[in-house]
């Protein structure tokens, strides 16, 4: 026969599993299927069991046909949910979570939403070092730059423009036209021979179009290197 000391060491031993399809004190369904962190103020029975539930109860929502979606796990209160790991060392998936947790089986980073920025911690809330080995960033306004541990776009900072061709000489032409197509008069042009020496001809500066005239035609099968750079 059952005693009280019994029925109590099974109750404080069993772990505690709810699903929307669970049995409420008046028989009604719990109800609730969704992600547990969006509960913010409890308006129904079953988003109250949920929300004042103790540590370590667990909870799992499912689809239309009653197939788990989710399985959380309460770890702080009064409302602090984390997705059990699929046994690849994977995350909870989908896009209304206040928190995601990447390979939670080694306790890895937790992703979190704090005032509307991102915030990386380990999984005790300890802040975590980021590091990255290659970074792509869309649309910013300016470059990058590091200052005091942070990195920050500066607009008035210009992109650095350049050009680079080759201008054959044909013992006749005196005058050659260099499409650069940078769109800027802001540039410096440089020219240089064969032997890599610097050559000084005019050059008449335009948007997108530079004029380079000599005095006289440089000498046929000879080549000449220039280089732009502007911004």
């Amino acid at each position: 026969m059952a005693t009280l000391a019994s029925l109590q060491f099974e109750m404080e031993r069993r772990v505690i599993l709810f699903k929307p399809t669970t049995t409420m004190p008046d028989l009604s369904q719990l109800g609730f299927n969704a992600d547990p962190n969006t509960i913010v103020s409890p308006s129904t029975p079953g988003e109250q069991l949920i929300y004042f539930s103790p540590n370590g109860t667990r909870y799992l929502n499912t689809d239309a046909s009653g197939n788990t979606i989710t399985e959380w796990w309460k770890k702080s209160q009064p409302n602090g949910w984390l997705p059990f790991g699929s046994g690849d060392a994977s995350v909870g998936t989908g896009t209304d979570s206040s928190t995601w947790q990447l390979d939670q089986s080694n306790e890895g980073v937790v992703l979190r939403d704090a005032s509307g920025n991102l915030r990386i911690t380990t999984n005790d809330d300890i802040l975590s070092t980021v590091y990255v080995g290659g970074l792509v960033i869309d649309n910013l306004t300016g470059p990058l730059y590091a200052q005091d541990g942070s990195i920050y776009v500066n607009p008035s900072y210009a992109p650095l423009k350049s050009f680079n061709g080759i201008l054959p000489g044909n013992g006749v032409l005196t005058t050659f036209n260099v499409n650069h197509a940078l769109g800027t008069f802001n540039h410096l042009v440089s020219l240089y021979d064969a032997s890599n020496f610097e050559i000084y001809p005019d050059i008449e500066r335009g948007l997108n179009i530079d004029i380079i005239k000599f005095a006289s035609a440089p000498a046929a099968d000879s080549s000449m290197a220039i280089i732009i750079m502007g911004f």
